[in-house]
């Protein structure tokens, strides 16, 4: 099942549309209604305390780094 679509005229400011930009070339959209969706995806996750899969904290970059050093270092061993 697809959802339905709605044609909607919107203005955004100088700002929110530079931002519109950037992400719709960032994320490779086409039409900013597929950008704008995507936001709003996002938005409700963070308003309902999902974790965004697209977001690392620092500690589990630390530790994806940790698992990467030990695991290489056994390639160089002499």
């Amino acid at each position: 099942m697809t959802a339905s679509k709605h044609r909607r005229m919107i203005s955004l400011s100088e700002e929110a549309d530079e931002y519109l930009h950037k992400h719709m070339k960032e994320r490779g959209y086409r039409f900013p209604g597929d950008a704008i969706a995507d936001i709003i995806r996002k938005y409700e996750r963070l308003k309902n305390n999902e974790p965004d899969e697209t977001f690392l904290d620092a500690a589990t970059i630390d530790a994806i780094g940790q698992a990467y050093l030990k695991r290489a270092s056994g390639f160089y061993q002499y």
